[in-house]
């Protein structure tokens, strides 16, 4: 049961991580695109 848990945990932790890159990812997407944006204004 133990073992269980602590694959569950294993598994959280990796999705976590990867909503956390995936946001990452987006808001620095955006920065870029605005930044592109005012150097072309």
């Amino acid at each position: 049961m133990l073992l269980v848990i602590n694959e569950l945990k294993k598994w959280i932790s990796v999705l976590a991580l990867q909503k956390l890159y995936d946001l990452h990812a987006h808001l620095y997407q955006e920065i870029v695109t605005l930044s592109f944006k005012r150097e072309s204004l």
